[in-house]
């Protein structure tokens, strides 16, 4: 697919432009929070080595988020998140296809992304509207899945709905070379055929993997820096 930057006319994604501010607010809503700091009153759902990812019900939904510290500056690791989203997200082995849709400005944009299948649960795959804001200090992301006729499903997966996902990519205080991430999701997988158990289970390993995934992928760049 080829992506569009939209310069002049945004008419046609208007509804898209509201879905990423609204879902930036749900996110500053989560992480404002005076009890997302400490995860009091948060559920512990699933943990590996030091990582735990916790979840507690919102208004909109479910949200599941993890904290984890990354051994790369910040500014470096979201420019590769957001500005080579399509070659840092197919690296990823729970991904199986990751493009633009649309460029509507440097600070939002229409991507489609595809899950490969985990067990007993199929891929899925969405578009989402996806907006970054620089709030005191800290980089703030969010996205929310955006209904659309113009990007057809990949390989006829179901095509979720993400009700809310996001970060927060902070400098970490005591090491400037080093990021914060807080990460935040909350979807619907749109089938029948999944029990809550097992959604709530998959959407924890994903996240628990992602997390792997993204230290393997730092220190992979370092050896071959080191290499040159």
């Amino acid at each position: 697919m080829i992506t569009k930057t939209v310069n002049s006319s945004l008419f046609e994604y208007v509804g898209a432009l509201v879905l990423a501010e609204e879902a930036l607010n749900d996110v500053l809503s989560v992480l404002n929070t005076p009890e997302f700091e400490t995860m009091e009153g948060w559920k512990k759902k699933k943990e590996k080595n030091n990582d735990t990812v916790f979840s507690k019900r919102f208004e909109f939904g479910k949200v599941f988020t993890l904290r984890i510290e990354l051994d790369a500056p910040r500014e470096q690791l979201f420019t590769e998140h957001w500005d080579h989203f399509v070659e840092t997200a197919n690296l990823n082995k729970n991904t199986s296809l990751a493009e633009k849709v649309a460029v509507l400005s440097p600070h939002v944009e229409i991507i489609h992304y595809a899950m490969k299948d985990a067990g007993l649960v199929k891929g899925r795959d969405f578009v989402t509207s996806r907006i970054y804001r620089r709030i005191d200090g800290d980089i703030i992301e969010a996205a929310r899945s955006y209904d659309t006729d113009e990007v057809e499903r990949y390989k006829k997966k179901i095509r979720g709905k993400l009700i809310l996902g996001g970060g927060r990519f902070r400098v970490h205080p005591k090491d400037a070379n080093k990021t914060v991430l807080d990460y935040l999701i909350c979807l619907d997988f749109n089938g029948p055929d999944l029990t809550k158990p097992v959604v709530e289970s998959t959407l924890s390993k994903f996240i628990l993997q992602d997390a792997d995934w993204a230290r393997e992928e730092i220190e992979r760049k370092k050896a071959e820096n080191n290499s040159k």
